[in-house]
Formats: structure tokens, C-alpha cells, sequence
């Protein structure tokens, strides 16, 4: 049994045989361009610019051959969260709504990452963040078949006492309710559950996911967009 673990400006078109794409490449739109990529100009107020700032013919000709319009919002386009890229966030679960019970926090320092479209998180968590960049904040609500579904009563087990001897002694700690506890299945898989029941001989364990049964309340913040992991993640 397996345990899961901002709007841009349109660019307006212009009908054919009209100076559409003419006005595309005027220089004061190229130098727009240049000085959102060329790293001397950015930041630099327009009237510094004007002034002392403003790169010289050859140089707006280099840069409007290497950064277009289009490759511009193609470059901003790939930062966004889409199949195949690794996300980083940082986030706060609750119970149905924001003023839900705290189910679980995971801060900036310590953030969850993760490919899109490699199953690794819920399929509905990735379709909410699709699209999203670096920076952005999200809230949002899943439902209870949009998480991890009802309670099943075949994930309730009973397992006998002597399961849990550990050299040789009964681990009487774990005889408790809401008492977490690993195990392995028969194909040495671990997975996690949860002591619902104390009987004579047996207990009764939960292998529902924890959040089960809940509809979940997501706030939090993108804090990397990449191609890849980083390095030895």
C-alpha cells in the first residue's frame, strides 16, 4: 500500500499590411528590451539614462539581435511552473479554511521542493500552481477528492502484538492510541500508520494518509522556479 508522503500586458496584434511588426522593432522598444537584460541598464532611472546611461548604436544593435520582444516573454515563460521544472515552496496547511486547525507549516528555510509532473506531490496541488513564478503567493482550498480522498476501512489493520518484539522484548510503547508506528510490507515497502485501537493480543492500525477524510487549506509562497534540483538535493 503506497503512503503519499500576477497578470502580464497583451502585446496587441495588428491586422496584416499594417505596420504592426514595423512598430515592434522601433528603437525605443528595443532599448526597453536591451535594458531589461543588459545588466548595466537595469535598474538605472530613465532620465540617468538619458544622460550618461544610453548604449551607443552598435551596442543597441547587438543587444536588440540577441534579446527580441519574443524571446524576452519566452525566457519569462520557462520561470513559470509547468511540467519538468523544479519547485521550491514554503507553506502552511490547515483544516478546511485559513482559520483551519494548523496541520502542518513548512518555512522559507526549510523549503519542499519538487518536480512537476513526477507524481510526487497531489496532482490538484500542481494544477493550482501552474503558471506561478518565483515571488508569488498562493491560497487555495482542496477538496476532500481532491486530497487524499475518504477513509478507507481496508486501510484499518489488526496486527498481532508479538509483530512489534524487538530483541527479543514486547515494545509496550507502541500500545497506545495515536501512537505513530512504521512497518513494512510484505514487499519492503515502509509505510506509516497510526494505532486507532488497543485490543488483548492485537492492535488496530490505521494506514489511511493522516490527512484523509479533510478538505486542506494551502497558503504559502513560490521561492524558486528552475530546470533542475540544485546539485546534491
Amino acid at each position: 500500500m503506497a503512503v503519499e508522503l500576477a497578470s502580464r500586458p497583451r502585446v496587441q496584434g495588428k491586422a496584416a499590411g499594417s505596420d504592426g511588426i514595423e512598430q515592434a522593432q522601433k528603437p525605443v522598444a528595443c532599448e526597453t528590451f536591451s535594458a531589461l537584460l543588459v545588466p548595466e541598464l537595469r535598474g538605472q532611472p530613465k532620465a540617468q539614462r538619458a544622460k550618461g546611461g544610453k548604449i551607443g548604436e552598435n551596442e543597441m544593435s547587438v543587444a536588440c539581435w540577441q534579446f527580441t520582444p519574443t524571446d524576452y516573454f519566452r525566457r519569462m515563460k520557462e520561470m513559470q511552473i509547468a511540467n519538468g521544472k523544479y519547485v521550491e515552496i514554503s507553506y502552511i496547511l490547515r483544516e478546511d479554511t485559513q482559520e483551519g486547525e494548523e496541520l502542518e507549516i513548512c518555512p522559507a528555510d526549510e523549503a519542499f521542493g519538487f518536480m512537476v509532473g513526477e507524481n510526487q506531490v497531489l496532482v490538484s496541488l500542481e494544477k493550482a500552481l501552474l503558471g506561478m513564478k518565483k515571488g508569488d503567493s498562493f491560497a487555495f482550498r482542496l477538496s476532500v477528492d481532491e486530497a487524499y480522498g475518504e477513509e478507507d476501512e481496508e486501510a484499518f489493520v489488526e496486527v498481532p502484538k508479538s509483530a512489534f518484539i524487538v530483541d527479543g522484548e514486547l515494545d509496550e510503547s507502541v500500545f497506545e492510541e495515536g501512537e505513530v508506528v512504521p512497518m513494512e510490507t510484505e514487499d519492503g515497502e515502509e509505510v506509516i500508520g497510526v494505532v486507532a485501537e488497543v485490543r488483548l493480543n492485537s492492535v488496530i492500525v490505521d494506514f489511511n494518509h493522516p490527512f484523509a477524510a479533510m478538505n486542506l487549506h494551502f497558503t504559502g509562497e513560490i521561492l524558486n522556479v528552475a530546470d533542475a534540483p540544485p546539485q546534491g538535493a
